[in-house]
Formats: structure tokens, sequence, C-alpha cells
């Protein structure tokens, strides 16, 4: 019969109801005395538990990824870019655009292609709702090639053929519209720092 040694004399082990008896070692679940460190798979004692690293923000989506870094056109130039392709579809028919910018001056018909692209690309931006991201990254793109490339080739030949011809801004008020477009921006930005800084009141920006 099995005896308990922590039983008293009198009393038999299958009848005590004190403490176990030591457990034997194949029983026990915690790391082995001696084991070596590299064999113990335990937690160490004392060991600096890493916090939790915080989750991954989430992607952005395309089309603000695809405008970082890209030019944005104003208003005005999206609303002007109609009028002026048409304008300069007149004078490409009309032989009067290579007379007035000249024959190294961008070409009029491809300037023209440009516009209505980007201004059809924002204007499919706006209407579909299902498709809405990838039709904004196109129009992101499509401006930002147009005023990064097309605008300031254009714009060079404008001021030198507007310097021989005064009349043409009038004659041309797309192309006015279009080109005059960031430096009536800067101004009403230069306005309104000023008025800041005065402490005059700022009038509301109204929508185009």
């Amino acid at each position: 019969m099995p005896t308990n040694p922590n039983a008293p004399p009198d009393v038999p082990a299958s009848v005590y109801q004190g403490p176990a008896q030591p457990a034997a070692a194949s029983a026990y679940q915690g790391p082995a005395t001696g084991t070596p460190a590299s064999v113990y798979q335990g937690p160490a004692t004392g060991a600096h538990q890493p916090a939790a690293s915080p989750a991954a923000p989430a992607k952005r989506t395309r089309a603000k990824s695809v405008a970082d870094g890209k030019l944005k056109p104003q208003k005005s130039q999206v609303a002007s870019a109609k009028l002026l392709s048409t304008e300069l579809h007149d004078l490409a028919s009309s032989g009067e655009y290579v007379q007035i910018f000249g024959s190294t001056a961008l070409p009029a018909e491809d300037f023209a292609a440009h516009l209505v692209a980007a201004a059809e690309a924002t204007r499919t931006a706006n209407d579909a709702k299902a498709t809405a991201r990838a039709d904004a990254a196109d129009a992101v793109i499509r401006w930002d090639t147009l005023l990064r490339e097309d605008e300031p080739r254009f714009r060079a030949a404008w001021d030198l053929a507007v310097a021989n011809d005064p009349s043409l801004p009038n004659r041309l008020p797309g192309a006015q519209q279009f080109l005059g477009a960031r430096s009536q921006s800067a101004s009403r930005a230069a306005s309104t720092r000023k008025q800041r800084l005065t402490g005059a009141p700022v009038r509301p920006r109204t929508k185009a």
C-alpha cells in the first residue's frame, strides 16, 4: 500500500486528507531544475515584454496619393479650358496661330486636345460616383501634365505676342482667363494675408 510521509503514523494514507506528498517529477509542468538556458522554452525571469506594435495606418486612396506633388488647376482654368480650346482651333484653322505665336510655339491642336481631355476628366470625376477615385486620379495626372509642360510653353509665346499686340487679351478671353488664373489667385492670397496681419476683416470666398 502506498504511504504518504506527511500522514501521522496511526492514520492510513488512503484516509489522510492533509497536504499531498511532493508531486513526481513527471507530473511537474514548470521548468525543470538545472535545465540549460539553451533548452528552456518558457519566459525568462524578469524578461521585458515588448509592447505590441501599433496597427499600420490604412492606405490612402489612389486619387489622394497621385495628387501629392501634382500641379492642380484653378477653378477658372477648368472653366475656361473649353473656351480656350475653341479659340486655339479657330486660330489654327485660319492660320493665325503661327502668325501670332510663331512657328516654334506649342502646336495649337496638341494644346487644345490636352485642354479638352483634362476638362473632360474633371467633369467625369465629378459626375461618376461609382468610379470617382479612378477618374479623379486620371484628372489629376492630365492637369499636372498640362500645367507643367503645356502652359509654360504657351505662356512664353503669349507674353511675346501680347507685347506685339495688346488687343489679344480682348480677342482671346479664354486664353487671358486661363493664363491669368494663377496670378489672380496669388494676388487674392497675398491680400488675405495682409488683411490678417493688419487685423482687417477677411471677406469669405464665394464658390465659382
